[in-house]
């Protein structure tokens, strides 16, 4: 059986953000509810906890506050413990994680429980065991009662998004930076990496930069010294939540041009006059290069934005900024940061889990070494392919120039084309790397589809899957009656 467009249910659920629609329609639709991945636990209630995302063992799904009802709790100052189950990438606590899909199902969509007729995608990180998968399956029919049931992994919408079944996904968060590769529809769990290094400190590292730009420190002159750190974290993340950073992009070419008119060799090689042409062709390239790498000086000199932050005077900020990105490539640049990790924290209250402390620098790679890591632990064969679609997601994907930079430092790792001409190397080594975007002909996702590639993917993937009239690839009502959990395993396809 098929089940109606208008019916069907996408919850998409990353580690700190769990987005959802109902009906897919003729086009699809970008999520009509977006909600933290967080619950809430007040005080009173929580008989243990070991941190931010601790375990209430005592308590039930009534218990926890969701969404708006959270988020009113916590602006009142009510004593509220929160847990955030998929910090880790994984379900943390079934009860929790309940309370969430829950929330989103009967109260935001507005879905009845007893005349449940909506059949539900599910969408997780990866790595994910089959156990995890059965215990997904028996929730969602158990205690929500769909009529249908399937599954998908994060990185693998993201590359449907992206019109691509092989590819590398890298997924920027908040502390940590998800790299997996993905070989014709199949996941290589074994060869996924995450790096402990995030947006967070992206923002310790700028904010750090900014604290040698006069007119900041002028701007905030009228706050205690105490409050500076959190002034600068503040701004560092309005610049690039507002679009003002921009990766440069060095050792780039400058751009060729073709001379005019025609060059007769045989008239030059009778002169005598080769030698003569050769080095005025060489001065003249120089010549050229000089003057690109001085104009794009000159461009970076002049690059100064003042920008208005919050209630302060208008703000002049640099080419400093443009810098943001410096520890996802240079993770050694953060031994020199002078704000800590603590800072973030306690600007960020508890909308945002506590990272895990200390970071292990043994993990902390620099992400073109991370993505070439990845990339070795897959079938050598495979290698050439990956390349070609690499797949950047997260809240960084639409910063200006983040592809083409993690293209350029990619480069050392590939074997380049004219080295490939010139002597012999196998033929399945890898010589270029192309990143991808979402492709514009997805209305609705236009201005945003790199960000919410992993939704736009979850989308095609039940468009199929549930309209399939055979049902092939979902567990229906009477299927799971039949088999139970296990038959998760054998009607999913991304499972398998």
């Amino acid at each position: 059986m098929a089940f109606h467009e208008s019916r069907v249910v996408i919850i998409e659920t990353g580690r700190r953000v769990v987005r959802a629609c109902l009906g897919l329609g003729e086009f699809l639709h970008v999520p009509s509810v977006e909600i933290s991945a967080r619950v809430g636990l007040r005080k009173h209630a929580a008989s243990t906890s070991n941190g931010a995302n601790g375990t209430a063992p005592d308590a039930r799904v009534s218990d926890y506050l969701v969404g708006t009802t959270l988020d009113d709790a916590l602006a009142s100052g009510d004593a509220v413990e929160v847990y955030w189950p998929f910090a880790d990438g994984k379900v943390g606590n079934w009860a929790q994680a309940e309370a969430i899909w829950k929330h989103i199902l009967f109260q935001r969509l507005n879905i009845r429980r007893q005349l449940n007729e909506c059949p539900v995608l599910l969408s997780l990180p990866a790595k994910l065991s089959r156990m995890t998968h059965m215990m997904l399956c028996r929730m969602f029919f158990e205690r929500f009662n769909v009529a249908g049931f399937t599954f998908v992994e994060r990185p693998l919408a993201s590359l449907y998004a992206a019109n691509l079944i092989t590819g590398i996904v890298i997924d920027i968060s908040q502390d940590e930076t998800d790299i997996i590769t993905c070989y014709e529809s199949q996941l290589h769990h074994g060869s996924a990496l995450s790096v402990p290094i995030g947006i967070r400190d992206c923002e310790r590292h700028l904010a750090h930069l900014l604290r040698t730009n006069g007119s900041v420190l002028s701007a905030f002159s009228s706050h205690d010294a105490s409050e500076l750190d959190t002034l600068l974290l503040g701004l560092s993340r309005f610049l690039w939540q507002q679009g003002h950073v921009k990766i440069p992009i060095e050792g780039a070419e400058p751009e060729k041009k073709e001379e005019e008119g025609n060059l007769d060799i045989a008239a030059v090689l009778v002169s005598g006059k080769e030698r003569a042409l050769i080095e005025a062709a060489g001065i003249k390239k120089r010549a050229g290069q000089n003057k690109a790498d001085k104009e794009r000086e000159k461009e970076m000199a002049t690059d100064i934005i003042s920008v208005q932050f919050r209630d302060f005077p208008a703000i002049t900020v640099g080419k400093e900024r443009h810098r943001f990105c410096e520890p996802l490539f240079e993770p050694g640049v953060l031994s020199a940061c002078s704000i800590p990790v603590q800072a973030v924290i306690q600007m960020d209250g508890l909308s945002l889990p506590t990272p895990p402390v200390p970071k292990d620098p043994d993990f902390m790679l620099p992400l073109q070494s991370a993505v070439h890591t990845v990339v070795k632990a897959t079938p050598f064969s495979q290698r050439p392919t990956l390349y070609f679609g690499i797949v950047l997601t997260g809240q960084l994907a639409n910063i200006h120039g983040l592809r083409e930079a993690i293209k350029l430092r990619l480069a050392p790792f590939l074997c380049a084309e004219r080295v490939q001409s010139e002597t012999p190397v196998p033929g399945f080594q890898p010589n270029h790397a192309h990143p991808v975007t979402v492709p514009e002909y997805f209305a609705e996702f236009r201005d945003k589809g790199d960000l919410l590639s992993e939704f736009l993917g979850c989308g095609i993937v039940a468009k199929m899957a549930f309209g399939d009239s055979s049902g092939r690839y979902f567990v229906s009502k009477a299927e799971y009656g039949e088999k139970g959990p296990l038959s998760i395993l054998d009607l999913t396809p991304t499972v398998l």
